[in-house]
């Protein structure tokens, strides 16, 4: 090591076993700085003798570039201080005790064979020469120990304990029907007013601190000109007030779509979220798809023309993959439309070059977490290969689409939509709560879009598990919609739902029931049917 590395410097810390020190006395520590001066190392090794309290232990963890546990006992069960230097974020080099082969698995440290100096000293050599390796570790060993902070075990803990309390024993029932909801937009209008949607709810009652967002009304916007079972009437009047929101947050200064809008009608902000403007540009593209109304899909696309070139700009593989449905949706009727067929291919391309760096082989994912709207990102490239006609595409969506279904499925055989206690645990399983309609919607969505390119992948049978879900086929046997309004609760928490009623909650409802409607045909009957042990509910 000090050959590749001259400025190494091997920190051996804590006092010697004070039954060594009675047999021996410091002999063994004494011997080991002759052989360090004899092979001309003594410069690169410096010993701590003394006990080390915790706060100095960290000091020199928080300081040391790699930690190492050399225990050369395979009957060395557990290291405090390998806990510690995980929880630091620190690369390790460890020999395979039984602690150490479970917390270092999966690239989250290096294992040396027990009483192998030779291999030691490649992997200590091998890191300190290559800080990408280096950081790779120390981001994986940050990542793993997020789970082991005092927080952490406090949440786990009561997500057991509230579990526990809240099982119920599994019930039989018969072979139910489920029917599809009927598109109705009541829930919508309350939430509106001659502005916009408000994004909040308190209970059914719009929140005004809140204001709006052009998120919610991009989203609006689609369920007007897709939910053909609404009056002609209510729906060419709200496609005006959700398509004039979207008209106002145009910014042509910086050619970006603002987002959120306070009660009193100023912007809060001058350029949205790339998520945001990539949500609405998708907007655009169904609006000059599925508009009824001649007026509506012309200005959708005269809108769409004007921003679609400054959002091929984007980065973020969300807004990448909302801006690549809307291009899709654009190409339906425009086939010919440049703009939207260079940020179709960009993007999808784009998509397929994710993740950027190493993740372990069993993470069949785009980026290290799963977060939100997770199901777009697969949906995505599975319109778009279809569009493009390139296959690499389309099978990668499969292949992305089918690992999401396995993380979405619970034990029992249910959709489980990713818990937004999930966000931010790379490379982790997701937790089951909070769960959020919005997963449902774009699981649906996702299944309806695989299902078109793969009609034996059992693609109708994951969005009707998906759709279920609002129905009361989940975790806590409990409907998500309110059956005198057909409103949406905004979520699934372990105590029960979340009594809110929000923008994007009641337009996941009711978007996924125009997708189901879409694809009745595709069903036996119109109906849903699903045999389970646990209690089915009418709707």
């Amino acid at each position: 090591v000090a050959e590749a590395h001259p400025d190494a410097l091997y920190v051996i810390m804590g006092a010697t076993h004070p039954n060594l020190v009675r047999e021996q006395g410091e002999s063994l520590r004494e011997g080991l700085k002759a052989l360090a001066g004899e092979l001309g190392v003594a410069d690169n090794i410096h010993f701590v003798d003394t006990y080390i309290e915790q706060e100095e232990l960290l000091d020199f963890l928080q300081a040391a570039d790699i930690y190492v546990t050399p225990y050369i006992n395979p009957a060395q069960v557990v290291s405090g201080t390998l806990s510690y230097a995980l929880g630091m974020g620190k690369p390790v080099i460890s020999t395979p005790y039984v602690q150490a082969t479970e917390v270092l698995a999966d690239e989250r440290g290096v294992l040396v064979p027990f009483r192998d100096p030779q291999a030691l000293g490649r992997e200590i050599v091998r890191l300190l020469s290559d800080s990408y390796v280096l950081n790779g570790y120390a981001q994986r060993a940050y990542a793993y120990g997020r789970a082991m902070i005092w927080s952490e075990m406090a949440r786990n803990v009561g997500q057991l304990v509230t579990a526990a309390c809240a099982g119920a024993p599994a019930r039989f029932s018969p072979r139910r029907s489920y029917a599809l909801l009927k598109p109705d937009i009541r829930s919508i209008v309350r939430m509106s007013d001659s502005t916009g949607m408000f994004q909040h709810g308190i209970l059914s009652i719009p929140d005004r601190d809140h204001g709006y967002c052009i998120d919610d009304n991009a989203r609006a916007l689609m369920l007007m000109v897709q939910a053909t079972d609404v009056p002609a009437e209510e729906r060419e009047r709200w496609s005006g007030v959700y398509a004039s929101f979207i008209q106002h947050g145009w910014n042509p200064d910086i050619r970006r779509f603002r987002n959120f809008m306070s009660f009193d009608r100023r912007w809060l902000e001058a350029e949205g979220s790339e998520d945001s403007n990539g949500r609405t540009l998708w907007a655009l593209g169904v609006t000059m798809r599925d508009a009824a109304q001649k007026a509506i899909g012309e200005w959708a696309r005269r809108l769409f023309d004007t921003a679609v070139e400054p959002l091929s700009e984007l980065k973020s593989p969300r807004a990448r993959a909302f801006a690549i449905l809307g291009s899709v949706a654009a190409l339906e009727v425009v086939p010919d439309h440049r703009a939207a067929h260079a940020l179709l291919a960009e993007f999808a391309d784009g998509l397929m070059a994710l993740p950027a760096g190493p993740l372990p082989s069993s993470w069949l994912w785009f980026e290290d977490v799963l977060a939100y709207d997770n199901a777009r990102l697969p949906e995505a490239l599975l319109r778009a290969g279809r569009m493009l006609e390139r296959d690499d595409i389309v099978q990668r969506g499969l292949e992305t689409f089918r690992w999401l279904c396995q993380q979405q499925t619970s034990p029992e055989g249910y959709f489980r939509a990713v818990g937004s206690e999930s966000f931010g645990r790379p490379g982790k399983p997701p937790l089951p709560y909070d769960q959020q309609p919005l997963e449902a919607l774009a699981t649906v969505e996702a299944a309806l879009a695989a299902h078109a390119v793969d009609r034996d992948g059992g693609w109708l049978e994951k969005a009707e598990a998906a759709y279920r879900w609002f129905l009361g086929q989940n975790d806590l046997d409990t409907p998500l919609t309110t059956p005198f309004n057909q409103g949406c609760y905004d979520g699934l928490t372990p105590g029960g739902p979340n009594l809110n009623q929000g923008a994007e909650s009641l337009l996941a409802l009711q978007l996924a029931s125009c997708a189901m409607k879409r694809a009745m045909g595709l069903l036996s009957g119109g109906a849903m049917t699903h045999n389970s042990d646990k209690p089915s509910v009418s709707a």
